[in-house]
């Protein structure tokens, strides 16, 4: 597999030099990292293979422009997720999405699929859509238990 490069927008600068080891290590190139949007917006397309963007960049903003740009110039990217994030299919379909603490395997097995698009779902987003099935199942007892207990007493705040 011919080495990609690879672009980073991670907010934080310790876990964006953690990935950048993991994406050479797997024998591939950081052509870029930025931290924000105003770095990021910076980058030039064309002289990438591909992007992990760190979905939630802190202060209500998340790289949603960045994925609109690299889509716009047909560059494939992945989503970098924190382990209680949700993944949305939806808003980028075909968009894989790394689920944090990052392995080298998972970036390994992202970046060297010889698309630069990734494939309509990845197995760490089958395992996404299994945990949201639990949780949403549990979701469902706990209001079904709830229905039957009835409403709460009410505390009166005085001694009988």
């Amino acid at each position: 597999m011919a080495s990609k490069r690879v672009f980073l927008l991670e907010r934080d600068g310790v876990e964006a030099g953690a990935v950048a080891s993991l994406i050479e290590q797997c024998g591939h190139q950081v052509a870029g990292v930025a931290h924000g949007l105003e770095d990021a917006v910076k980058l030039r397309p064309e002289a990438l293979d591909f992007a992990l963007l760190e979905r939630d960049l802190g202060d209500g903003t998340d790289a949603t422009p960045i994925a609109e740009l690299l889509s716009a110039a047909g560059v494939g990217f992945a989503f970098i997720i924190r382990s209680g994030d949700r993944a949305d299919p939806a808003l980028f379909p075909g968009a894989a999405f790394l689920r944090k603490p990052l392995t080298a395997a998972a970036v390994g097995a992202l970046l060297d699929t010889p698309e630069t698009a990734p494939p309509e779902r990845w197995p760490e987003q089958e395992g996404e859509a299994n945990r949201q099935d639990e949780i949403d199942l549990i979701k469902s007892k706990l209001q079904q238990t709830a229905m039957r207990a009835g409403p709460l007493p009410r505390a009166s705040g005085k001694a009988d």
